[in-house]
């Protein structure tokens, strides 16, 4: 757990550099090393276990954080989207602002719409195929 935060540190302290750019860190949301659920900005949003993002036309970044999707507007807001109810693995957005995210645990793809539709586009609730 320690060298996980001195890791996640050195990550924000140290620049980048790549094909002679330098590049440094940016914390956009939440703590290194604080996990929990809340929205807001900056150092009060707490992400759960963000593992994948996806960025539309506006700017907006969507993080598959556990069982929730959060969106991170252009002026750092976090919210939480009112789906789904179970872990996403996996995040895509497409030019009308759909968002598409897989359910490895119930075998399917769904589609959640900007109006905040959900449906599955793939894949049998539950029944994986061989």
């Amino acid at each position: 757990m320690l060298l996980q935060r001195i890791l996640l540190w050195l990550q924000l302290l140290l620049p980048l550099v790549v094909h002679g750019q330098q590049y440094s860190w940016t914390n956009l949301a939440g703590m290194p090393g604080i996990s929990g659920s809340a929205d807001g900005s900056g150092s009060v949003v707490r992400l759960s276990s963000p593992q994948q993002i996806a960025i539309d036309a506006d700017g907006n970044i969507f993080v598959a954080d556990g069982s929730r999707i959060r969106k991170i507007s252009p002026s750092g807001m976090v919210s939480t989207l009112p789906q789904p109810t179970f872990r996403v693995w996996g995040i895509a957005v497409d030019s009308a602002g759909n968002l598409y995210f897989s359910n490895a645990n119930r075998h399917t793809i769904h589609r959640l719409t900007p109006s905040g539709v959900m449906s599955v586009l793939a894949g049998s609730d539950g029944q994986s195929s061989s």
